[in-house]
């Protein structure tokens, strides 16, 4: 079975048709373990959208930790932190983000496990404590208000970045740091995650910056290195220059994160349909503030698990 093949299928089915979802506060919660511990509504999305039910958790799981323990690399991997990776949490996530195809699981789990290998200079640098430089000038966030469709909104601010006082690698694993801790709640496991990608200001001084690893680095995430579903992706105010960028990203891109990203230019209407603009900033049509300091207050709280994932990261096999 294609991981690309059951990203597709799973991006059909919207949480967009059920109109379950009241714009409301919802604080970051890494304590639900289940969607049993969640309203109702939320097990229904969880079978509509991933094909989730209690008769096939059990089966996925145990033929998930058998076909571990039959891949070496896999195995050496997970043995490095078992009581972690072999936990219930851990393996749900994984499951989750292949929709409960066993094989697309493992693949997920097979690139995330690389990531440390394959993007050293960015992995290393990915514990909270380490960017504050990041959190401090807003240059990306999670937004504590999920959108209409239940997703995690994750804003971030390309061209408000200034490569002289944030180095590009600590950008970037400040990406990665916000998109592990939003893997670890149950409801963003279900429903994903809206990207919006404000582009402006970009000019010569960040591309650069950016190279062929920071290019294929954001790629793998979007694309089954990161255990999480990004539903949409909205990228607004992108200058000329943006489309140089985003050709020497496109090669990287699997057709369904292609397939799901949305040109607006300087135009909301479309992006206020899916995101209310009562809970955007002002650079984005909205009427609310970009106010990061709820995740980041979260992400403090968890300083040692990213320190205990980086290291098993970094013991190579």
């Amino acid at each position: 079975y294609c991981l690309i093949h059951f990203y597709k299928r799973n991006m059909v089915t919207s949480t967009e048709e059920t109109g379950l979802f009241p714009v409301t506060k919802d604080e970051f919660d890494m304590n639900q373990h289940s969607t049993e511990q969640l309203e109702e509504k939320w097990s229904d999305i969880a079978k509509n959208l991933l094909g989730e039910t209690a008769e096939k958790r059990k089966e996925a799981i145990e033929e998930f930790e058998k076909k571990i323990n039959e891949e070496s690399d896999l195995r050496e991997w997970v043995d490095r932190d078992k009581e972690r990776c072999l936990g219930t949490d851990f393996v749900l996530r994984f499951l989750r983000a292949g929709a409960w195809n066993v094989q697309s699981a493992l693949q997920v789990l097979r690139n995330y496990a690389r990531l440390g290998t394959d993007y050293p200079a960015i992995m290393k640098l990915a514990v909270p404590k380490e960017l504050d430089i990041v959190w401090e000038k807003k240059l990306n966030a999670v937004c504590e208000h999920r959108d209409s469709n239940g997703r995690r909104i994750y804003i971030f601010r390309l061209g408000q970045w200034d490569p002289s006082i944030v180095p590009v690698n600590h950008f970037y694993a400040a990406a990665f740091v916000l998109f592990e801790l939003m893997s670890q709640e149950v409801k963003t496991q279900v429903a994903g995650v809206t990207v919006i990608a404000d582009i402006s200001n970009l000019g010569l001084k960040h591309i650069r910056c950016l190279g062929l690893e920071q290019i294929k680095c954001i790629a793998a995430f979007l694309t089954g290195s990161i255990p999480i579903w990004f539903r949409r992706i909205h990228v607004l105010h992108h200058p000329r220059i943006f489309n140089v960028l985003y050709r020497m990203m496109k090669p990287f891109l699997v057709p369904r994160v292609k397939e799901n990203i949305i040109f607006h230019g300087n135009n909301y209407t479309e992006l206020h349909k899916e995101v209310p603009k009562e809970i955007l900033p002002d650079f984005l049509g909205g009427t609310g503030e970009l106010d990061n300091t709820a995740v980041v207050n979260s992400l403090r709280k968890m300083n040692n698990h990213y320190e205990v994932l980086i290291k098993q990261m970094f013991k190579n096999p």
